[in-house]
């Protein structure tokens, strides 16, 4: 008898614990996530991106500059004729500053990075890459090609560009994806090749910008922090083209949307383990209440 009442005993104490344990669970697991969170967001340093940049669209111009500054470091380079690359080699400096190693990603567009080359390349650069500056009363869009991909930069009314808001990609297509269209174009291409010939070396050499098939450039998702901020553009009648601004390295914020859909899955998922947890305990229970019940009957 006393066995049956101790039994009964550690059953109804067992019933009441087995809720918690579960709360307590997932308690936990949330606890972990915002500590996950807090880490995440510790490990993202603070850092700043200040650039004045002059390029003379027209002609080969030894004002060219890239004056540029973060802070560990502050660089004022141009290109140097007699080497024929940077005067100070900050290049490399500059691509440090902007590439997050983690995760092997740009934490600006790449427009923006290939700009900044400009003032410290070959001149010959603005006519092969096809940059092309335009100004609408203060509207400023800049367009050009690097390494096969095309660039689209825009910025506001009032001449400013916002990071990465402003800036445009074309990545260069797969030669896969484009066989059936060069298949039914080779007889139209093959009789434009003719005409192609009798253009000059400097026109055979410049890149065109397709106006059409652009996205968003900006980082992957995969980077947690990235420069935000707006270059203020100018082109003046000589064509000289200029930005000017200071760019802040801060966390990114993700779309409300997908933060809601993402708690939601995590909460479902949470839901749907309890479910199967408490499931698998039922037999054991039922199992319990069974026998209790038995010696209930026999006493």
């Amino acid at each position: 008898m006393i066995f049956r009442r101790k039994k009964i005993c550690i059953f109804f104490i067992f019933f009441l614990l087995v809720p918690q344990i579960f709360s307590l669970g997932k308690k936990d697991k949330n606890d972990s996530k915002e500590t996950a969170g807090s880490q995440q967001e510790s490990e993202i340093k603070k850092d700043f991106f200040k650039v004045d940049f002059l390029l003379d669209t027209k002609k080969a111009n030894p004002k060219n500059h890239l004056v540029w500054s973060n802070s560990s470091a502050a660089y004022r380079d141009y290109f140097d004729a007699l080497s024929g690359a940077s005067k100070v080699h900050s290049t490399k400096n500059l691509r440090e500053a902007f590439f997050d190693k983690s995760t092997k990603s740009f934490l600006i567009p790449k427009g923006l990075y290939a700009l900044c080359l400009f003032a410290l390349a070959n001149p010959e650069s603005v006519s092969t890459d096809g940059l092309s500056v335009t100004q609408d009363d203060k509207k400023t869009t800049i367009t050009f090609t690097h390494r096969e991909n095309s660039y689209r930069i825009e910025s506001d009314e009032k001449g400013e560009i916002y990071i990465p808001q402003g800036f445009f990609i074309k990545l260069k297509e797969k030669e896969s994806e484009n066989t059936a269209e060069n298949a039914e174009n080779a007889d139209s291409d093959s009789s434009k090749k003719e005409e192609n010939d009798e253009s000059s070396p400097e026109e055979k050499e410049k890149s065109e910008v397709s106006i059409d098939g652009f996205q968003k450039d900006e980082p992957p998702e995969t980077v947690n922090a990235i420069y935000t901020g707006k270059l203020k553009a100018s082109l003046s009648e000589k064509g000289i083209l200029t930005l000017k601004g200071k760019l802040n390295l801060k966390k990114r914020e993700k779309p409300k949307e997908e933060i809601s859909e993402k708690e939601n899955g995590e909460d479902k998922a949470d839901e749907e383990k309890s479910e199967e947890e408490a499931a698998e305990t039922a037999p054991e229970e039922n199992a319990e209440k069974s026998e209790t019940g038995k010696g209930l009957t026999q006493k």
